[in-house]
């Protein structure tokens, strides 16, 4: 089932705050049925400044990295000695399960991966540059 993400401002309930209102990024597992929020948000001093962040409808960040080829390529370009990535996976992740899958290193061996962490890290630099 896909992941849902939709935008909340949620406001703070302490008028004598600078940053009152938080943009959070709230997903849904179960197709819209629940939502949860997981930390991921930016907060404004005010409604108007969140508001215009919301209309930009940037694409949320992942859930689950996206390991891609070149992703894989560049981890282990800089990747450290002794760093864990689970043998079923090849050395330095070349034969990971998740490759290029669209819905990312979502697999409990994925848990902790390093090339996993190296992959969202990526997803976090491309979206802050957006």
């Amino acid at each position: 089932m896909k992941t849902i993400c939709e935008t909340r401002i949620i406001t703070s309930p302490d008028p004598g705050a600078e940053y009152r209102y938080n943009v959070q990024l709230w997903h849904s597992y179960d197709g819209g049925k629940t939502f949860v929020y997981a930390g991921c948000g930016k907060f404004f001093k005010d409604i108007p400044a969140a508001g215009a962040y919301v209309a930009e409808n940037r694409t949320p960040l992942p859930v689950f990295p996206v390991v891609t080829s070149e992703r894989q390529q560049a981890y282990e370009q800089a990747a450290a000695t002794g760093d864990y990535i689970p043998m079923i996976c090849g050395i330095h992740g070349r034969a990971c399960r998740q490759m290029n899958d669209p819905e990312g290193a979502n697999r409990a061996l994925c848990n902790g991966c390093k090339l996993r962490e190296f992959c969202a890290a990526a997803d976090r630099m491309e979206y802050a540059i957006t």
